[in-house]
């Protein structure tokens, strides 16, 4: 844990002065350098370049942080090289049998790439596709998932998935896109009551949200419904 900068305020610290204001970490407020301390369960700032006492030991604490930060630089590295030298013959093996699996894939199968979206509750979100087009896990084929696994854990650090799909489920899957696309320029195009959308978060929800049924203009329907789909579009 970093250290922190104890001083006996001078007496031209007003209400502290003559103190002794523990906790203190160099610091910048609309551009003037000060230290913070805590001191009575408040925070003190004290400026720092006209107080010699303070400013040199607001030198000596940076010359520590820096020493500290060098040293856990250099430790992590350290780490870093020792866990590659064991994740590469691991890696290595990994790929080596998703080119072993790769050869099962059909003359007429397409390869399918896994692709990371994001993550939820530390689990990755993921999504398949193979010619630019997303596809469902019902649309492809999994012939495998290689992993790699340090020696003692109990998951992998790493893992890649070798699958395939079929050119008519790939054009099915543009077909059905085109066709959500289509009914969302329609929905976009209808004449909608003024009464049907809530004024407060433009959408159909007839006042569920809490708020009143009201007008809005058609510029505002149309961006609030955009905005709508785009939060769904993954649903």
């Amino acid at each position: 844990m970093a250290s922190t900068i104890e001083w006996k305020a001078t007496d031209d610290c007003g209400s502290v002065s003559g103190k002794i204001l523990k906790l203190g970490t160099p610091s910048e407020i609309n551009g003037i350098k000060v230290v913070l301390f805590k001191h009575s369960g408040k925070s003190v700032a004290v400026r720092y370049d006209t107080r010699p006492s303070l400013a040199k030991l607001v030198s000596e604490y940076e010359a520590e942080e820096e020493e500290r930060t060098k040293k856990n630089t250099a430790r992590f590295a350290e780490e870093k090289r020792k866990r590659d030298e064991i994740d590469a013959p691991l890696i290595d093996k990994m790929l080596s049998e998703a080119e072993r699996l790769k050869k099962q894939i059909p003359s007429d199968g397409i390869p399918v790439q896994e692709v990371v979206t994001g993550d939820l509750d530390g689990e990755p979100i993921k999504t398949f596709s193979a010619d630019g087009v997303v596809l469902g896990w019902r649309d492809i084929t999994i012939i495998g998932q290689p992993c790699a696994v340090r020696p003692g854990a109990i998951g992998c650090f790493a893992s890649t998935l070798v699958a395939y799909t079929t050119r008519d489920k790939i054009n099915k899957a543009k077909e059905d896109e085109k066709k959500k696309l289509e009914l969302k320029a329609i929905e976009r195009a209808k004449p909608i009551k003024k009464s049907s959308v809530c004024k407060y978060c433009g959408t159909y929800c007839y006042g569920d949200c809490g708020g009143k049924p009201g007008d809005i203009t058609e510029e505002e329907r149309k961006r609030r419904l955009i905005q709508e789909e785009k939060f769904w579009e993954n649903d």
